[in-house]
């Protein structure tokens, strides 16, 4: 597992010789590297000489642009990712994995991170590299290259202590805030409950709703109406809320919150 980025050689960033007879690159990330190829061999390759990628990303190199100088003998494990099809055709996903900038993202040396939005999140099969680069723990679906995203977004949730409810339909509007540390929009799961005597024994009724909710950096307002069945009615006095985050994005934290309300 290695970043190998930003070398001005003329020959490749990552080079194999004549001695070679297996070239092994796991959860690398080879990118940005120019004007020489990303990876290749010294020289011809030859017929004795193997190369194994597995869930690595080689993009971005050469002037002009060429990934792999030669693809013979490759061998394909996982997801690979390159923006050309200079690294071969199967066994390779051309696209974009949308790199970022050459960055101190933690850990021992600079890294590209990727976004969440990058086809190399969680996209990573058969993983058995247990850290990236910087040391951050694998997720069971590893992240393609030796970058683990692990920038989820945080989400925080309020509900108001204070319900109120209507005398005439016995309705309560449960109302708070919700707070994300990016933009994103979901559904927020809600419930109300409320201890009632009912003929001399104390029951749990309860209400259940889910609201989609635009969640952005400032803390935004939201509120739903808490209805009951059966001719039950929601009374004055203690209640018990609860609210979870629903349908989220793979970048989003589950998160859960229950107060006395």
């Amino acid at each position: 597992m290695k970043y190998t980025s930003g070398n001005t050689a003329g020959r490749n960033a990552v080079e194999y010789s004549s001695g070679s007879y297996l070239v092994s690159i796991v959860n690398s990330t080879i990118a940005f590297n120019a004007p020489g190829a990303g990876l290749g061999p010294n020289g011809r390759p030859m017929s004795y000489q193997y190369v194994a990628l597995a869930n690595s990303i080689i993009s971005n190199n050469g002037s002009p642009q060429l990934n792999c100088s030669s693809f013979f003998n490759f061998y394909y494990e996982g997801t690979n990712i390159s923006n050309d099809w200079s690294c071969g055709e199967v066994g390779i996903v051309v696209t974009d994995p949308k790199l970022m900038p050459l960055a101190n993202n933690g850990g021992p040396n600079l890294t590209h991170a990727i976004p969440h939005t990058s086809p190399a999140f969680n996209a990573g099969v058969g993983c058995s590299v247990q850290t990236d680069q910087r040391y951050v723990p694998r997720d069971a679906k590893c992240d393609v290259g030796a970058f683990e995203f692990n920038d989820f977004t945080k989400v925080t949730i309020t509900i108001d202590p204070s319900t109120k409810v209507n005398a005439t339909t016995g309705k309560a509007l449960l109302t708070g805030t919700i707070q994300c540390t990016r933009n994103d929009a979901f559904r927020l799961a809600l419930e109300l409950h409320q201890d009632q005597k009912v003929n001399g024994q104390v029951i749990d009724v309860h209400s259940a709703s889910d609201i989609p909710v635009t969640c952005t950096t400032t803390a935004t307002a939201w509120s739903t109406s808490m209805g009951l069945s059966n001719g039950e009615v929601f009374k004055i006095g203690a209640a018990r809320a609860t609210a979870q985050t629903l349908s989220t994005p793979r970048a989003i934290s589950a998160f859960n919150r229950q107060l006395p309300s």
